[in-house]
């Protein structure tokens, strides 16, 4: 008899603690399937991260299904991204969702909506249904398409005479990328690849994360027979499938009137060019040459934004550069910056104001960040000299909208010459406050 009690509690017994405790002595861990790292999204889209249990697991009731997604950054931090708890969700990270009828089915994969740059980490999802769960990890990688736009500086060059062209590539992720220029001739039907008299700055990030770089092509056509040649900036990036090419044809056109040229024939016109050159480096002063200033197309109020322009064609004596601005309705102009090259010591400076009180620079920012101006020689260019100018503005649309910004070149070739262009800012999300006038930078009248 007291054998019979003792038996009946220990199945008793038995019974509770398969009740009361499910994963002991049934648990089983089960691979997710189809979590082939990594996988890459694109900023913007909608995205599907696959959390699949296997084909042959028992269908799924989602009463009483959890399911947990976390993520891990490059740093190693961990962050709980989403759950479902039988028919309740909790959703840490702004438009995440699961399909519940899938779940029935074994999927439990994560949609996430509008994806962003902070996005990028290891992924793991966790499905506990009794008496098993099931583990998987896959990593995934956010990536932003280059924009790529080249414009030239002016549209007919002459024989003999320089064109700038620009190439912006913009908004892409991650940093790094690479572009290269190339020349198609059209007399022997040939692409070749040019580094010479390339420039590119220094790659800019964003406020939302992407990144910017310009580069600029400077081309000097010997002859006519260049007529129809054309240029392409070729971009390299991760999240490209193939390189992205932007093609402009140059237009090389004598000038009207221009007899001896012609009665000369464009094969002398490289000699002459030369001996000018030669006699213009040795005697004459020469005056340096002022491009337009690349980026002000894509200003926004309150924005940092990047300003890129080339001083070029100068010999490397005491030179200065110096940006300005003009306000609209003011006699004043405003410096935004400077540089110095001094020849007798060799040194170079630069010289950066807060023009705060016109909406302009944030001296914050500058004062930790020199502006980036690099003297650089143009190879096969007779000892001539041009300067990558790179600097930095955060406009206001109120105050603004319709100013000029002055490039102004001081060189023992010529005291004083100056290039205008007026801005133009669009609208966007009001954040930030005006520069106080006590910030006002250094002004010099006209």
């Amino acid at each position: 008899m007291a054998f019979g009690q003792t038996l009946g509690d220990v199945v008793i017994l038995g019974l509770l603690v398969a009740i009361c405790f499910p994963y002991m002595g049934h648990s089983e861990d089960i691979d997710i399937v189809g979590m082939q790292s990594p996988i890459k999204a694109l900023l913007g889209e909608n995205i599907t991260i696959p959390c699949i249990l296997p084909t042959n697991t028992q269908e799924l009731n989602p009463s009483s299904v959890e399911v947990s997604w976390t993520k891990k950054s490059s740093g190693g931090e961990e962050q709980v991204v989403y759950k479902y708890l039988g028919n309740s969700h909790e959703k840490q990270r702004a438009g995440t969702s699961m399909e519940k009828s899938g779940l029935k089915k074994g999927n439990a994969s994560l949609i996430l909506q509008d994806v962003n740059i902070n996005d990028t980490g290891e992924y793991t999802c966790k499905v506990f249904f009794t008496p098993d769960k099931a583990t998987g990890t896959i990593k995934m990688k956010v990536l932003a398409q280059p924009n790529v736009v080249v414009t030239s500086s002016k549209s007919i060059v002459e024989p003999g005479k320089e064109k700038t062209f620009t190439c912006n590539a913009t908004k892409f992720y991650p940093k790094e990328v690479k572009i290269q220029w190339y020349k198609y001739n059209r007399s022997s039907f040939t692409w070749s690849s040019l580094g010479g008299a390339t420039y590119t700055t220094a790659v800019e990030q964003n406020s939302d994360g992407t990144f910017n770089v310009t580069s600029l092509l400077i081309v000097v056509p010997n002859s006519l027979k260049e007529d129809g040649d054309k240029f392409s900036c070729n971009v390299t990036h991760e999240s490209l499938d193939h390189d992205k090419n932007v093609t402009i044809i140059l237009k090389v056109e004598e000038p009207s009137g221009n007899l001896l040229s012609t009665i000369l024939n464009i094969n002398l016109i490289p000699v002459i060019l030369a001996i000018i050159a030669v006699f213009a480096v040795g005697i004459f002063k020469v005056p340096p040459k002022i491009s337009d200033i690349v980026g002000l197309d894509d200003l926004v109020h309150m924005k940092r934004s990047a300003l890129t322009f080339m001083v070029s064609g100068f010999k490397l004596k005491e030179i200065e550069i110096h940006l300005y601005i003009k306000r609209a309705g003011l006699e004043e102009k405003y410096k935004v910056a400077s540089w110095k090259y001094l020849s007798h010591n060799v040194k170079q400076s630069t010289e950066d104001h807060a023009s705060g009180g016109i909406g302009m620079v944030n001296y914050s920012e500058v004062s930790s960040q020199k502006n980036e101006i690099l003297p650089l020689k143009l190879k096969g260019s007779f000892m001539f000299y041009s300067c990558l100018c790179s600097t930095h503005i955060t406009p206001d649309k109120d105050m603004d909208e319709g100013a000029e910004l002055f490039i102004e070149v001081i060189h023992p070739a010529r005291t004083f010459q100056t290039v205008s262009q007026m801005l133009n800012i669009s609208e966007a999300e009001r954040v930030g406050k005006p520069f106080t006038s006590k910030n006002l930078g250094t002004h010099v009248g006209q």
